[in-house]
């Protein structure tokens, strides 16, 4: 089926070129006004954090300087974002992670 393709692909696109950022963990989704997020980069770097609302307009931008293994960043004060659906980016090291997000 479509699915399994699909699947395979994105396994091989992933073996292919490891990323150089990854997306450990992120909670509490959705949130209300502070979420905690564990990225790890495989070299120092610096990770731009922005949230796009579902038009792709940047409503929150924050910038963090990130060394190599496991980061740990927390986004505060989140409370003034509307009701919703959001997309956290996370770029480092010239790879951009794409995370939908919910404000509760």
């Amino acid at each position: 089926s479509s699915s399994h393709s699909e699947v395979r692909y994105i396994q091989f696109q992933s073996s292919a070129s490891p990323k150089s950022v990854n997306l450990e963990r992120i909670g509490p989704n959705p949130f209300e006004n502070n979420m905690d997020l564990v990225i790890s980069l495989n070299s120092p770097g610096s990770i731009e954090l922005n949230i796009h609302d579902m038009s792709g307009k940047i409503v929150w931008k924050q910038s963090e300087s990130g060394r190599a293994g496991s980061n740990s960043i927390r986004l505060q004060n989140l409370d003034f974002l509307a009701r919703g659906s959001y997309f956290l980016e996370i770029e480092s090291n010239h790879e951009i992670i794409s995370q939908k997000i919910i404000r509760k």
